[in-house]
């Protein structure tokens, strides 16, 4: 009988055959959960659960915040920041015009 941490279903079980001839179940480590935006929580596409051999370009996504924000996140977020610049740069346009007098 299994421990009771080997009996979730996060555990790999792989089947290994001894010199004898048997066949026995071994239970391997948790697997990594699927990679989550860091906004709203969805899956995020094209990132891989094991990462351990890969290259930097295989792990993430290249795009700006890639592997951390899904595509909809990010896309509210590059709007946000446009228009918080274009806030500022009007308000640095509007000091410029009419400079206080002292």
């Amino acid at each position: 009988m299994p421990k009771p941490s080997d009996r979730t279903t996060k555990r790999r079980r792989t089947f290994k055959r001894l010199p004898g001839g048997k066949t026995v179940k071994r239970v391997k480590g948790k697997m990594k959960g699927k990679a989550r935006c860091g906004k709203c929580g969805a899956e995020l596409h094209g990132i891989p659960r094991d990462t351990r051999k890969l290259s930097k370009s295989e792990k993430t996504v290249n795009r700006p915040y890639g592997g951390h924000y899904c595509s909809r996140c990010l896309r509210e977020k590059i709007k946000e920041k446009i228009k918080s610049l274009g806030e500022r740069l009007a308000q640095v346009a509007q000091e410029s015009q009419h400079p206080p007098t002292s």
